[in-house]
């Protein structure tokens, strides 16, 4: 009698289901990704010489009469300017605005600092400066800002008021770009930093950093005074779509115009951002094509890009 020979079947690996093939894929693509091999963001610092000032405006009848010109009272104050372009990340400069009585006459004050860039920035590029809290003096209460609207009430309420120039120099101011064309939002990072984030639709290398003691929340309470810590000012032009994120988002104000309300969610901040790519053609099949796809919610991305 003839044994039959029980064979173990071979499977052609090259044989397999395409659909499982695409699993295979993309799983390794997604392996490949996982945090930890994201891209490197470079930053880039405002290293020129800042150029800093301070304004006043006349308090009549317990309201702004006309707007800010150049002063040199005490009404406000630059400290340290220059440490907000050392290349230290630790140091900082400070602005002090106050409203104060000088000579019978009351008087609103207005500190600026102007961080400059060694070359133009592409529009859409974003400039982070990062800044601490504003402190108080005086009997002020800032938390009628903060506690109303964030830390986006600062921007709100013009008690914090970023504008955007180009063609700026160590001895030159440059010239202001529209506020129509620039978006400033105010940011936190994992470590629960603060920035300042302002974008241009137009080119620019600078950007001011105004703090004012008067707004309609502040009130104009006499002898108070309203402090704002300075850091370096950066920007990150080589971020790619699919770098991590790196920020949540306040809100942004658009001019003066509020575009966003606040949307920060703190707990959803992601160090590395888990994301991967999958290859795909128009049909949705996949293909050839590259597509990013991000799953990090309510982060705050330094460039997006959508395919197309």
């Amino acid at each position: 009698m003839k044994r039959k020979l029980l064979m173990k079947p071979q499977t052609n690996s090259l044989a397999l289901p395409k659909r499982i093939w695409h699993l295979c894929i993309l799983l390794a693509l997604i392996l490949i990704n996982v945090p930890g091999t994201g891209s490197a963001q470079t930053r880039q610092y405002a290293t020129v010489t800042p150029s800093s000032g301070k304004n006043e405006a006349t308090i009549l009848l317990g309201a702004i009469s006309g707007g800010y010109s150049p002063s040199n009272s005490i009404v406000a104050s630059v400290t340290d300017p220059g440490l907000a372009a050392d290349g230290n990340t630790g140091t900082h400069s400070v602005l002090t605005a106050s409203n104060l009585t000088i000579l019978l006459a009351s008087f609103s004050g207005e500190a600026w600092l102007q961080m400059k860039f060694p070359s133009p920035l592409a529009a859409g590029t974003t400039t982070y400066v990062k800044i601490d809290k504003p402190t108080p003096g005086g009997g002020l209460n800032l938390d009628l800002v903060t506690g109303l609207g964030g830390l986006l009430g600062l921007l709100q309420q013009n008690v914090i008021i970023p504008e955007v120039y180009s063609g700026a120099t160590s001895s030159s101011d440059g010239t202001i770009i529209n506020s129509a064309s620039v978006v400033s939002s105010i940011v936190q990072d994992a470590a629960g930093n603060i920035y300042i984030a302002v974008k241009s639709a137009q080119s620019y290398n600078s950007v001011r950093v105004k703090l004012r003691s008067q707004s309609a929340l502040l009130g104009l309470s006499l002898g108070a005074s309203l402090s704002l810590n300075v850091y370096d000012a950066f920007a990150v032009p080589s971020a790619t779509a699919c770098d991590p994120a790196t920020y949540t988002d306040e809100g942004k104000v658009t001019g003066i115009n509020v575009q966003l309300a606040n949307t920060s969610k703190k707990s959803y901040i992601c160090n590395r951002c888990k994301y991967f790519k999958l290859l795909r053609n128009q049909s949705g099949n996949i293909g050839s094509r590259w597509i990013s796809i991000s799953v990090c919610l309510f982060s705050y991305f330094i460039r997006v890009q959508f395919p197309t």
